[in-house]
């Protein structure tokens, strides 16, 4: 069974879906950890500062946003949870359009939509309805969704639809590094 990545909720119109978020694909790679090959000791990534030249721990790591090369704002975590963020925990729909005014280049992570409790199910029943018999998207403008575009299929007959989340596309042209080589 899928773990639930985000919760929050959909809404459209005047109708507020609560939601959970599951992945629709899973990632069955190796992976390897690093060892010491003379007595087989886990090898571990140590946190330094680069100013100090040592080790930090937890406790005295904080997050900044670099202004500048040499200028970075401190934030701490009782600034973030006060910004004015009402819809970080829900994705409010704009508009309903075709899928085929989605550029497939756009489409990203799948994943699946389920209703979060039993209170959710009929509202979540209604979202599916609206979306049931034709592919369309959705097109949510939270911060939480990152201002990009969901494209959603509905089915009237299962309990979650797919949502592709579209990040932001690269441009075609070559950096200029690189453009002798493309030519």
């Amino acid at each position: 069974m899928p773990r639930t990545i985000w919760s929050g909720a959909i809404s459209f119109g005047l109708v507020t879906v609560p939601i959970n978020v599951v992945s629709a694909t899973g990632d069955h790679s190796v992976r390897f950890h690093q060892y010491h090959l003379e007595d087989m000791g886990r090898v571990r990534v140590r946190k330094f500062c680069e100013t100090e030249d040592r080790e930090v721990f937890g406790d005295e790591i904080g997050k900044g946003y670099q202004l500048t090369k040499e200028r970075v704002v401190p934030i701490s975590d009782d600034e973030l949870s006060s910004l004015p963020l009402p819809t970080a925990k829900a994705i409010e729909i704009e508009a309903f359009v075709p899928l085929q005014s989605v550029d497939p280049i756009r489409i990203g992570e799948g994943y699946y939509l389920q209703p979060s409790g039993q209170a959710a199910a009929k509202p979540y029943k209604l979202l599916r309805q609206a979306l049931s018999g034709r592919r369309r998207s959705l097109s949510p403008s939270t911060p939480e969704a990152g201002g990009s575009v969901w494209a959603c299929s509905g089915s009237a007959t299962t309990s979650s639809f797919c949502t592709r989340c579209a990040g932001r596309t690269r441009s075609a042209t070559p950096p200029s590094s690189c453009r002798r080589r493309w030519r």
